[in-house]
């Protein structure tokens, strides 16, 4: 089995209800391991055996939202 990471990524206009969207869009791709959805922050969290900022994109696409950045690791937000 190939070793899992972990990436995050910054979503605009996240809410819950685009994140179910958004998951459920990325939970297609065979890389990933889990998603974990911050709507607060803004913040997608997922674990996966390589990156997967395209599926990423395409699920955002499709949820409404807006791809920001891709962050090297989660940061404090105030």
């Amino acid at each position: 089995m190939a070793r899992t990471k972990t990436y995050y990524y910054l979503i605009d206009n996240l809410t819950p209800e685009k994140g179910e969207v958004m998951k459920r869009a990325m939970q297609t791709n065979s890389s990933i391991e889990s998603i974990t959805l911050r709507p607060r922050e803004g913040l997608v969290e997922v674990i996966a055996t390589r990156d997967v900022e395209d599926s990423v994109k395409i699920a955002c696409d499709i949820a409404g939202t807006h791809f920001r950045i891709k962050m090297k690791k989660k940061k404090a937000f105030l």
